[in-house]
This record gives C-alpha cells, structure tokens and sequence, in this order.
C-alpha cells in the first residue's frame, strides 16, 4: 500500500474519533443548556412571583396613601384651630392679669398700711397700759401679716 491511502484511512479515523469527542462534548453541553434552561423556568417562576407581590405592595401602599392623606390634612387643619385657640386663650389670661393685678397690688399694699397702723396703735396702747406683760395680745387682722 502507497502512503497516501494510509494517509487517507488515518485522517478518516482522526476524524472519526473528532466526530465521537465532538458528539459527546455536544451531549453534555445539551444537557448543562437544557439545567440552566430549567433553572431559569424555576427563577422565571419566583421573579414574576416577586414582582407581583412588589406590585401588590406599591398598590397597598398608593391606596394607603390616597386614604391617609386627606387625615393628615384633617389633623392639620384641627393643630392649627387648636394653637390658635390656645393662642388666644393665653392672650386673654394675660389681659386679665393685666387688668386685675394692678388693683390688687394696690389692695394688698392698702391691708399692709393698716396691719401696720394696726400694730402701732396697739404698741402705743400696750405703752399707755403700763402692764409689763411680754405676751403679745390677740391681733383680730393677724393674717395680715406677711
């Protein structure tokens, strides 16, 4: 036999055997696609599932929004009357201790003067009775006294 059919025949089972390697290495590259490609249906499955319940969630959550907003606006609206009430509720007390205070000053300083002549009229009678007592007598305006 020539060379070149020898040749011929080792090429044919080189290539044969390329043929069975390549064949092989397909299969399992089939089934490593065909895994990921139910692996990803599993993924697929979960990421809708996922995104429908986060869809879920934004929806609950608008309506929340949507419900609560005008509450919030009512609470407002009720903080802001309830300051300005308060507001001019303590505007009034000091209008009133504006007006009253000084006329009670005024009336407390009269009962002191009093008190005051009070005890002096009774030191200037305790001297006139001449009785050496140390006791203080009975003073009807006592809670006068500071």
């Amino acid at each position: 036999m020539t060379p070149e059919p020898i040749l011929f025949i080792g090429l044919l089972i080189l290539a044969g055997i390329v043929a069975v390697f390549a064949v092989l290495a397909l299969q399992a590259s089939r089934k490593a696609i065909m895994q990921i490609q139910q692996d990803v249906a599993e993924i697929k499955q979960h990421l809708v599932e996922t995104l429908d319940t986060y869809n879920e969630l934004g929806e609950h959550s608008t309506n929340l929004v949507r419900e609560t907003t005008p509450m919030v606006e009512d609470i407002q609206a009720v903080v802001k009357n309830a300051t300005a009430a308060v507001e001019r509720v303590i505007e009034l007390e000091q209008g009133l201790v504006d007006e009253i205070e000084p006329p009670v000053r005024e009336l407390k300083s009269i009962l002191a003067g009093i008190r005051s002549a009070l005890e002096t009229f009774q030191s200037a009678l305790k001297g006139r009775k001449g009785t050496g007592s140390d006791q203080e007598e009975y003073i009807p305006f006592s809670y006068l006294k500071k």
